[in-house]
């Protein structure tokens, strides 16, 4: 089977269990979706050393802030890929992370995984970080980090994805947010050198790309289902892979996302509401409309390492296009 075709997806739970599933969230689809428009924070690629884990407390310290902004969303790599993968460092930055006053929705990065295998990373199997990261992130699947924790749906309560407790929904405020497990280094599929010079773990390499791609394909039909049963005003799919979309269509640098672009292009048209796709990994804000003729689907890329800024992103679903975004920067003391 080709890595690049995912198959035949397994089928998705019924609308009526969909909507049983949503309307035991609290406070979220059973109250009226609000008209006036609603702020989330956007942050990515950080921290990636000691000195940026400091100017981390700063722009968490303005987010919390920040009446406006009702949660975060973190599009992954938490820390740097020449930092250790070490047990210590990965609990430590997952801390930081979740002392936020506010919901704290997460999704992995590859430099806490995917690229642990190099020398400078420590030499993990990759694999095995994956398992460790996914405790440390979702240790209730059903509840986001931050100390005013948000209500999730996560894929993991499908027995076929049972492992994928990274992929989840909330919704909030009438806008629902889904996370997907895309990553940079060309999705995963980069061999992982570090341990394995000659790449004789290829075949185990490529099978977990392989299934994780099917799961974020199921996942993907799921979360504009949650959309349509929920009646959420937009969606925002958010992942830490920058999809390239600015390259041209079939050139390599975005082979490994195409499928998956398509298919957000398809659910996008179909379902007509507005969408967002958030993303990190090339460290630098700016957004767009990554498929011309189709102004519901926006794009927006995180600030990242050594710029740690955030971005906020106002959804306003009676706007054209719904969704703005506001550049925060956040200065150490003394500066202006």
């Amino acid at each position: 089977m080709s890595l690049r075709n995912p198959g035949p997806l397994p089928r998705l739970l019924p609308l009526a269990a969909l909507l049983a599933l949503l309307l035991a969230l609290p406070s979220t689809v059973t109250q009226a979706a609000p008209a006036a428009p609603r702020s989330f924070a956007l942050i990515g690629d950080v921290p990636y050393n000691g000195g940026e884990e400091i100017a981390f407390e700063r722009m968490r310290e303005d987010i919390d802030a920040d009446r406006d902004v009702g949660l975060v969303v973190h599009v992954g790599d938490l820390k740097g890929s020449g930092e250790p993968c070490s047990d210590e460092l990965l609990a430590a930055r997952v801390a930081q992370i979740a002392a936020f006053a506010k919901p704290v929705l997460i999704t992995p990065g590859d430099n806490e995984w995917t690229d642990c295998h190099l020398r400078r990373a420590g030499r993990h199997l990759p694999t095995e970080r994956l398992a460790h990261l996914r405790a440390l992130l979702y240790p209730d699947p059903h509840a986001s980090l931050g100390r005013a924790p948000l209500a999730r749906l996560s894929q993991a309560d499908d027995p076929a994805w049972s492992e994928f407790v990274e992929h989840g929904t909330s919704l909030w405020n009438g806008l629902l947010l889904a996370s997907l497990h895309v990553v940079g280094s060309d999705n995963g599929r980069e061999p992982w050198r570090g341990i394995d010079p000659a790449d004789t773990l290829r075949a185990e390499r490529l099978a977990e790309v392989q299934r994780r791609e099917r799961a974020v394909a199921a996942w993907v039909a799921t979360a504009f289902a949650h959309a349509r049963a929920g009646n959420a005003q937009g969606l925002v799919l958010f992942m830490q892979a920058n999809p390239r979309t600015e390259w041209p269509a079939g050139s390599p640098r975005r082979s490994s996302y195409e499928a998956l672009m398509a298919q957000i292009e398809r659910e996008a048209r179909a379902w007509g509401r507005p969408v967002l796709l958030a993303h990190g990994d090339l460290h630098e804000f700016f957004h767009d409309q990554p498929v011309p003729g189709l102004p519901t689907l926006q794009r927006v890329q995180s600030f990242g390492s050594p710029a740690v800024h955030w971005v906020e992103v106002i959804f306003d679903p009676a706007a054209r296009p719904a969704f703005r975004f506001r550049p925060h920067h956040v200065h150490a003391p003394g500066q202006s």
